[in-house]
């Protein structure tokens, strides 16, 4: 009797066994979703002046003219900024090179007097300096 018993225990084993592999093969696997997070926290940013109007050569920058931005540094390398840009608002300070709307203003844009190219740029195409004394 008791070796019925055994196969008896054993035959229900190995059913629920049986039925357990099944029932794991039948399931579809689900796909696990992984999220990718991008950390952002360590990007660094840089500030950028960009201008609103259009600027000729020879001119000051006003302020109403641009606008100051903060970049993501990837992208501010790829407009040559790697670091926050100082302009000058200066009226006596002129731009060496025109400027279109959108466009980013960097300093060495910018001519102080004093510095090579500032009197080429005061002075007016087709006109000549003369000195006074």
């Amino acid at each position: 009797m008791r070796s019925r018993l055994v196969l008896l225990v054993a035959i229900v084993a190995l059913i629920v066994g049986a039925l357990g592999v099944v029932d794991l093969f039948k399931s579809q696997p689900q796909p696990e979703a992984v999220a990718e997070v991008v950390d952002n926290k360590d990007e660094q940013h840089v500030a950028v002046w960009m201008t609103t109007e259009a600027y000729e050569k020879g001119h000051a920058i006003s302020a109403q003219g641009v606008i100051k931005q903060q970049l993501p540094l990837s992208e501010a390398l790829t407009l040559g900024v790697r670091e926050d840009a100082q302009i000058s608002f200066s009226p006596s300070v002129l731009l060496n090179r025109s400027l279109n709307p959108g466009d980013v203003v960097l300093p060495e844009y910018q001519v102080s007097p004093g510095q090579p190219g500032y009197i080429d740029l005061l002075v007016t195409e087709g006109m000549t300096l003369y000195p006074l004394k």
